[in-house]
């Protein structure tokens, strides 16, 4: 059964701090719906889901989970993953890449956006089109993703059941 996040933005009323960077026109209902997701997606994040733990900190939650976030999300509402390179950026380009998604409707979401500062977010390079089997074909990025996904899993079973 696939989760309602919509239905979760309004159970929840968690719209605390905006950590979606959109590109694009987005639905206000969609959006409050990824704003939500965004939310438990960034909950699960920890050092061992994170691609680069010895960075990671509780205080930037979506630091280096560009990749599994991205998957969760397509996962979740359909469409594309993107890539692009940081190697231009030199404040980023230790990440090397990042990853975000494109809805089935064309609109940009970057649920793990809250990992750059702000000003640097509309700095990211437009993305190229990757495959889900490229993301998961690195046995390390499968490996975080799965343990997101369970986390996930685990948060919506809770919701499911009203905690």
């Amino acid at each position: 059964m696939a989760i309602d996040w919509t239905q979760i933005v309004q159970e929840e009323k968690f719209m605390k701090k905006r950590l979606v960077w959109v590109r694009g026109e987005v639905d206000p209902m969609m959006f409050g719906a990824v704003q939500g997701m965004a939310e438990k997606i960034v909950d699960a994040c920890a050092r061992d889901t994170a691609s680069d733990p010895d960075r990671w900190t509780p205080e930037n939650p979506a630091y280096s989970h560009c990749a599994v976030i991205a998957l969760y999300v397509q996962e979740a509402l359909g469409g594309k993953l993107l890539r692009a390179s940081l190697e231009g950026m030199p404040k980023y380009a230790h990440m090397r890449s990042h990853y975000w998604n494109e809805l089935p409707d064309g609109t940009q979401v970057d649920l793990s956006a809250s990992q750059f500062e702000e000003s640097d977010r509309d700095q990211v390079p437009d993305g190229e089109e990757r495959t889900r089997e490229y993301l998961t074909g690195n046995e390390a990025t499968r490996k975080r993703f799965e343990l997101l996904h369970s986390r996930l899993e685990a948060v919506i079973d809770k919701i499911r059941k009203g905690r």
